[in-house]
Parts: C-alpha cells; sequence; structure tokens
C-alpha cells in the first residue's frame, strides 16, 4: 500500500485462508502462509515470483510465522547476558 492507503501491487495466490505476512531477511521478500493447508511461501517483493514454497506439515493449524536472520547471531553479547 502506499502511504495514502491506495493498493500499489497485488499477489495472485491460489488460497482462501492467507493470514500472515513478514518481511524477509533479505529485505526483497516476504513471507506468507495459509491457515488451512499449513503451505507457506516466500515471495519476490518486486516480480511477485514465488521463490520458496513448502508445507508445515500442521493441516489446519497453522499458527504464524517468524523469520529469523539469515546469519548466526555472535556467540558473545555486546553487553552482559542472562545464560
Amino acid at each position: 500500500m502506499a502511504p495514502g492507503g491506495s493498493i500499489v501491487k497485488t499477489y495472485p495466490f491460489n488460497a482462501t485462508g492467507i493470514y500472515c505476512l513478514a518481511l524477509g531477511a533479505d529485505n526483497n521478500s516476504f513471507w506468507t502462509c495459509e491457515h488451512d493447508s499449513g503451505e507457506i511461501w516466500q515471495v519476490d517483493i518486486a516480480t511477485g515470483r514465488i521463490l520458496e514454497d513448502w508445507f508445515d506439515g500442521a493441516f489446519l493449524s497453522t499458527g504464524g510465522l517468524a523469520i529469523f536472520p539469515a546469519t548466526p547471531l555472535p556467540s558473545k553479547c555486546a553487553r552482559p547476558c542472562k545464560p
């Protein structure tokens, strides 16, 4: 959506229960999923091309989506850490 609220781009999916959205770690893609089928997609923002497409194995119970950094986090904390 544009700042004014108008729709700038749409992405066609053959799904009825899409409900989650997360920006990809590359900032050039997004992840979305369908609750009923458990299907998860990674989509290129600019082109709409499906980059990844897989099932989470939890038919009728996909509970959400979390994207973690693509690179490992440092093993030592910059500040004191709790074990």
